[in-house]
């Protein structure tokens, strides 16, 4: 495969040798099985490599000098570079439905990202040949850091393991037709690449697990629907991504220390729907 890299929107005052990354190649490679186990049950499984040349990484809020307005920025989400990685993974699908209103359904999924070795965008601090960015250091050649990522770092921005188990059941009642859902998601601890690194070290996320209930009666042919929901049924509250924040506008430039910019799962929500398919007659 092959795609193009593109210029960093949002990342103002960036040389050009920064601002467009090189073209990203891939090669892959993938071995598997698809079975029907039985009459209600079915079994897929495979396994996969991916080789990457200069693959697109995005790095978000790297510190810069913005050459245009002559001040310390940060790189937008759109600010992507170049690193030689290597994917391994598996994924495994199992659906069954031992009975005739019983559906049952899993799938997991393996997968890890390591690099190849080379130089990554970096913050001061993040490794010992960074240094603070100033006006100075861009006058004398150095307008953002880089460290070296060893061969063998992993790269993952998600949790390489990760699981899906869902099942439904239905219900006639005469003309009309009852049903209940449910849906856990689980993650695995997610190295979070490039999350917040403090000497070097990202800020991991911890496994967890969300679960999502659903209920209903639902009309003949399914021309309407009634359905109650509770989505993340026990709270689960989890940090996900971390970075320092920055802003544009003078004079707020340089904002205060200890405020970070967060992202976290939703929170429970309970809630109910009604659908009507109108002309379905």
């Amino acid at each position: 495969s092959y795609r193009s890299g593109l210029p960093a929107l949002g990342s103002v005052g960036l040389s050009g040798s920064l601002l467009v990354p090189a073209p990203e190649t891939a090669k892959s490679y993938e071995i598997g099985i698809k079975t029907t186990l039985a009459r209600r049950v079915r079994f897929n499984a495979s396994v996969y490599q991916i080789d990457y040349k200069d693959q697109l990484t995005s790095f978000r809020n790297i510190a810069y000098w913005n050459s245009i307005e002559n001040k310390l920025d940060r790189t937008s989400l759109a600010f992507f570079r170049n690193v030689d990685s290597r994917v391994r993974g598996v994924e495994v699908e199992i659906s069954a439905q031992p009975t005739d209103n019983l559906s049952l359904g899993a799938n997991l999924t393996y997968s890890k990202i390591t690099s190849k070795g080379g130089q990554i965008p970096a913050n001061p601090g993040d490794c010992a040949t960074t240094v603070a960015i100033t006006q100075a250091n861009f006058a004398a050649g150095t307008q953002i850091n880089f460290c070296p990522s060893a061969k063998g770092q992993v790269l993952n921005q998600d949790a390489p393991f990760q699981a899906a188990v869902n099942g439904g059941y239905t219900l006639p009642l005469g003309s009309v037709e009852g049903y209940l859902r449910f849906n856990l998601a689980y993650k695995g601890e997610n190295p979070n690449f490039n999350n917040f690194p403090t000497a070097g070290v990202f800020k991991k996320t911890p496994s967890y697990a969300i679960l999502d209930l659903f209920a209903g009666v639902a009309g003949e042919r399914g021309v309407w629907d009634l359905g109650f929901f509770a989505k993340n049924v026990f709270n689960k509250q989890v940090e996900l991504g971390r970075s320092t924040p920055s802003s544009p506008y003078a004079p707020y430039d340089a904002l205060p220390l200890g405020y970070d910019v967060v992202r976290a799962s939703l929170p429970r929500e309970i809630g109910v729907t009604l659908r009507y398919a109108f002309g379905s007659r």
